[in-house]
């Protein structure tokens, strides 16, 4: 398992099992597997065999609950998670999956609340910062989304979706230098470029946006059906403002 050679692992557990089937701690490794690799069906069947026998298990609460966000069945897995959190109070990691499923099913306000209880419970968990810095740019608070993910990136400085996410609630309040800078950090300087010229343009500065759609096809020729559209889009209009100031 730790060397990700899942179905290696599967097959030695299962031939466990055989001898010892009342073994649920193995069940519940057997579980993590099929979450792992993407058999939903057969995790849940795996951890409810589980849960049946050791309704206490808070880990294999939390990986039924990780399945259910899996499939996108939100309330199922906040109720999950709310069992770990009824015993565990104080679990960051439970808080922190509620709010992100808070958050994958667009309930912003709640993911806010429970992401800043994970967050004083473990204050360096970077996934947990990130998440509120995207609940908080949800709801348009684009100044508190900065403070969180500029928190995150003290402690992750070149994590990747930390620096987009911090990108574009920079540009949201127009500091669009540092907002480059940090779409500089996801990797791809050619759509770093991209993204603050959309921003410039929705802000009608065309000539900058013009001269970031050019950049990025200057860093990567191939870039083209979305810079180069973007790049035409502005010239055109920076040419309709000329015409009207005449």
């Amino acid at each position: 398992m730790q060397n990700r050679n899942y179905d290696q692992s599967l097959v030695s557990f299962l031939q466990i099992l055989k001898d010892q089937p009342e073994n649920y701690e193995l069940r519940y490794k057997v579980g993590v597997i099929f979450l792992l690799s993407g058999q939903w069906e057969a995790a849940q069947r795996e951890l409810a065999r589980v849960l049946l026998k050791q309704p206490d298990m808070l880990a294999a609460h939390e990986a039924l609950g990780l399945v259910h966000l899996q499939e996108k069945q939100y309330p199922l897995a906040l109720e999950e998670f709310r069992q770990v959190s009824a015993l565990e109070p104080n679990r960051a990691r439970t808080r922190y999956l509620m709010g992100v499923t808070h958050l994958m099913a667009g309930q912003n306000r709640e993911a806010i609340s429970v992401l800043t209880a994970a967050a004083a419970l473990d204050p360096r968990h970077v996934p947990t910062l990130t998440a509120l810095g995207q609940a908080c740019f949800q709801v348009k608070d684009y100044n508190q989304a900065i403070s969180w993910l500029k928190k995150g990136q003290s402690l992750a400085p070149e994590q990747r979706k930390l620096n987009y996410h911090l990108g574009m609630a920079l540009a949201a309040v127009k500091r669009y230098p540092e907002a480059l800078q940090a779409f500089l950090k996801t990797g791809d300087e050619a759509q770093a470029y991209n993204n603050i010229g959309v921003h410039y343009f929705m802000e009608g500065q065309y000539e900058e946006a013009a001269k970031c759609f050019q950049r990025a096809l200057e860093l990567r020729p191939t870039f083209y059906q979305e810079a180069r559209v973007n790049l035409n889009r502005a010239l055109e209009r920076l040419r309709q403002a000329k015409q009207d100031a005449i």
